[in-house]
């Protein structure tokens, strides 16, 4: 199995007993951190002490499912900060043993927004963290941070993914060796939700998993993001989808930017519907719509 390089640098600790308590993982939005989070928690915990995790156990479940007690997530409240009460939250859960796994997981999201009481604080349980504990903060901006923190902590850095590492990322993602049958697949579900919308198609989808579902939804949200890159301007060489350049033209004319934010937030929302476990006959039939005509 291919593995993000993070999580190959991550097995390796693993392997050799050399864990961090605290790790920093330091990159763009939408560059894997979050992903590499969870695969990470799983992996540790994972009952059948697989790296990468068997995604089978009742573990792995849990976390995938959010539902996991041994793992935790620090994240920004409404004032758009994280606050004291939030660290002094961590630090009563952290001194407790696990619950479940062998390890209790803190992922701290948008670390920059810790407020300065918040850092000094954090920085206190950096010093002196629990065996079975790991803390992982994933931030955008390394300059936003105490440096106190940061030097605490081993940096795993991400960057955005270049046209053909997408690509390669694809083939994987749809476990497809040759190209064409990759093209096949692919251009498959676009033509099902983008251009055909046909019933026998919906009927056929009603018997789609929620692997299957997930990697639908990727490939139309990729395609979404095609048609507004290549409406602003930016250059075919940064399509996903190079090989539909001529319906993305055709769609760049059809979709206002608005019309594609709209499309945008109906597909994100499905995919928190996954998650969510939502019945998936209900995830189908709102997918119906969110192609209709602009109005």
């Amino acid at each position: 199995m291919n593995m993000p390089i993070q999580l190959d640098l991550l097995k390796c600790a693993w392997e050799n007993r050399r864990l961090s308590h605290a790790y920093l993982f330091l990159g763009q939005s939408g560059t894997g951190k979050r992903g590499v989070c969870r695969e990470f928690a799983k992996a540790v915990n994972c009952q059948r002490e697989s790296f990468p995790a068997c995604q089978e156990c009742i573990s792995c479940h849990k976390i995938e499912n959010n539902t996991h007690p041994d793992i935790h997530y620090i994240e920004k409240e409404k004032s758009d900060f994280i606050k004291i009460g939030q660290i002094h939250y961590l630090e009563e859960r952290i001194a407790l043993r696990p619950f479940e796994g062998r390890f209790k997981i803190f992922i701290i999201t948008d670390a920059e927004s810790l407020t300065e009481e918040a850092s000094n604080c954090l920085l206190k349980t950096l010093e002196e963290p629990p065996a079975n504990s790991i803390i992982i903060l994933l931030a955008n901006d390394l300059q936003r941070l105490l440096p106190t923190i940061v030097s605490r902590c081993q940096i795993l850095r991400f960057s955005p993914l270049g046209r053909r590492e997408i690509q390669a990322k694809l083939y994987q993602e749809f476990d497809l060796g040759e190209l064409n049958s990759h093209l096949k697949e692919k251009n498959s579900i676009i033509r099902q939700f983008v251009f055909a919308k046909d019933m026998r198609s919906y009927e056929n989808q009603k018997d789609w998993q929620k692997p299957k579902l997930r990697q639908a939804l990727r490939i139309l949200i990729g395609l979404v993001r095609d048609i507004y890159i290549f409406k602003a301007g930016v250059s075919c060489d940064f399509l996903i989808n190079l090989d539909l350049t001529k319906e993305i033209t055709l769609l760049s004319k059809k979709y206002s930017f608005a019309d594609l934010n709209k499309i945008f937030l109906g597909l994100f929302w499905l995919v928190e519907g996954i998650e969510q476990n939502i019945n998936r006959n209900l995830i189908l039939d709102n997918l119906k719509f969110i192609w209709e005509e602009p109005s």
